[in-house]
């Protein structure tokens, strides 16, 4: 037994019958009733792993959030043999790992324009001038 929990409240290696059925529905007839008994039976246990990962309850959130997106997506996906809760946390885990990414690579694009931000001269400072390679006009700062 993985200790996996099933939506009865009984613990399950495999999918309990009811998951099995509330996936078959979800996939086979669009319930959504079905989809929403599986995040229900869920949702507690993905945010806290979300919370674990990412440190942060928006980014936990919008991780959790996203994955059930894709639990709904790819739900045709599953493996009956797998647990249903493992197969959900498994995209929990990917898409809490993804905010960090998406986070850390905002930081770093902002700090890049901050950058930029403080080393271009003030308006007043600019005044133009004829370039030699080129020929062209272009803006430089007056030195």
């Amino acid at each position: 037994m993985d200790g996996s929990l099933a939506m009865d409240g009984g613990v399950t290696g495999s999918p309990s019958e009811p998951e099995m059925d509330a996936i078959t529905c979800w996939v086979v007839r669009g319930d959504r009733q079905a989809l929403a008994g599986i995040i229900d039976a869920h949702q507690d246990g993905a945010y806290g792993l979300a919370m674990q990962i990412t440190g942060d309850h928006a980014q936990a959130e919008d991780g959790v959030q996203e994955a059930f997106l894709a639990v709904a997506l790819k739900a045709r996906q599953f493996s009956k043999t797998a647990s249903l809760r493992s197969w959900i946390l498994a995209i929990v885990a990917n898409c809490a790992r993804l905010q960090l990414r998406r986070a850390a690579r905002r930081r770093r694009h902002e700090q890049r324009a901050a950058r930029a931000a403080a080393t271009v001269p003030a308006p007043g400072r600019l005044r133009r001038r004829r370039r030699r390679r080129r020929g062209g006009m272009g803006w430089t700062a007056a030195v």
